[in-house]
């Protein structure tokens, strides 16, 4: 590996910025022209809903009221007009396809009449977090096909779109919810009567590996559909216990594929996660749960010596499947560094996995943001791990509310 490919996987890596709080005077800048106004955003926007101000001395640069406008946005131009003794002259797109930093407003017409002062209004999404948001929709809409139209699910595809979805909603990204609820129906509706998930015509993939697969996966999107969960949790739990009734022993998985399927610690992850999320759903009926789950716990510890690699499963799982005390943060921290350091070509669901448990880790680590378009590539694997990838080191923004100009 370079030292400057070395050093663009370090920048990717520790790449995170803080949500948007809010723009102010940083927003955009205003430029006047005689009747011609251009607003000059610091980035670029989907905009959904743009008032401008009848009257505004502000931003108009005079004390008149302004009840005809054309509005320029991106190549299309906009006619608008007051209505009914409207403060504002408005546009509104309920499906934004411009991506654009710069809006110009020209007045053309104008009067005296008075008016009460207001400020431009704006309704839009950050084109970086569209681009993101749409990407995963996609995924998603795959995904669900794919189950739909084979009757089956891809352990290999499903798991790291689930954590995507995972971490996007975490993060405030706004997804369709009824999209995902789609794609959490179809795989409930996998699930054989003894509670398992298994595909005769894909023997290979085994019977506990795939239900331990659907049930992490399942937990991962709980927080959507947690009735839901909750009943098909209890099915796969019934069908866990026929096979190892005691709460002290774990579940051999009886598939291997790397990154996750690296056989013991990848069944630790599965199960502990999906365990802890049925007790968390109902911490008074599923107590039971929450002891097996604990017990699988215990069992994590002598995988603490393991390499870098055999240990990644469990340490995505944190808080759940690693407990991870202060003092072993920096140890862990560094040992990510050393992974992708001395590999001479990284996949991108390991890179991925790094800058997840790097997340977990140091979740207010400030960093400079970075920002990569997304391209409109095969919806392979490869793209869920590279859309995961962008949703970690991206917050979502948007605006919604009356921004102030700055001063040019």
């Amino acid at each position: 590996m370079t030292n400057n490919f070395a050093k663009k996987l370090f920048l990717l890596l520790f790449a995170f910025m803080l949500c948007l709080t809010g723009y102010g005077e940083n927003l955009y800048t205003i430029r006047h022209s005689s009747n011609k106004i251009k607003l000059v955003f610091q980035e670029h926007w989907y905009f959904s809903e743009i008032r401008i101000p009848v009257y505004s001395p502000s931003f108009w640069g005079n004390e008149l009221s302004h009840n005809i406008a054309v509005m320029e946005i991106g190549s299309e131009k906009h006619v608008l007009s007051r209505k009914e003794k409207s403060d504002y002259l408005f546009f509104i797109e309920s499906a934004p396809n411009i991506d654009t930093n710069t809006i110009t407003v020209t007045s053309i017409n104008s009067s005296t009449e008075a008016a009460p002062e207001q400020s431009p209004y704006f309704k839009a999404v950050q084109s970086q977090t569209k681009h993101i948001e749409d990407n995963l929709l996609l995924i998603i809409k795959k995904e669900n096909s794919d189950i739909m139209n084979n009757n089956c699910f891809s352990c290999h595809s499903l798991i790291p779109t689930a954590l995507v979805i995972n971490t996007a909603q975490a993060k405030g990204f706004q997804i369709d919810k009824t999209v995902i609820n789609n794609l959490f129906i179809s795989l409930t509706n996998l699930q054989n009567k003894d509670g398992s998930f298994f595909f005769e015509k894909e023997p290979c993939y085994g019977k506990t590996s795939t239900t331990l697969s659907a049930a992490y996966i399942l937990a991962l999107l709980s927080d959507n559909m947690p009735t839901t969960f909750v009943k098909t949790g209890e099915k796969i739990n019934k069908y866990l216990k026929a096979i190892i009734p005691d709460t002290n022993n774990k579940i051999k998985a009886d598939f291997i594929f790397e990154p996750f399927f690296t056989s013991e610690t990848t069944a630790l992850l599965h199960e502990i996660v999906f365990q802890k999320s049925m007790y968390l759903k109902d911490n008074t009926q599923y107590q039971y749960c929450n002891e097996r789950a604990n017990n699988l716990l215990k069992q994590t510890i002598k995988h603490k010596n393991d390499t870098f690699i055999k240990k990644l499963p469990l340490l995505t799982g944190i808080p759940y499947s690693y407990q991870l005390p202060p003092n072993e943060r920096t140890a862990i921290t560094e040992e990510i560094k050393s992974h992708i350091q001395t590999q001479s070509k990284i996949s991108e669901a390991i890179r991925a996995l790094c800058l997840y448990i790097y997340n977990k880790i140091s979740p207010f680590q400030e960093q400079q943001p970075i920002f990569h378009d997304l391209e409109k590539e095969e919806n392979s694997t490869k793209n869920i791990w590279k859309c995961f990838e962008k949703v970690l080191y991206n917050n979502p923004k948007y605006l919604d509310g009356n921004y102030y100009e700055s001063k040019n």
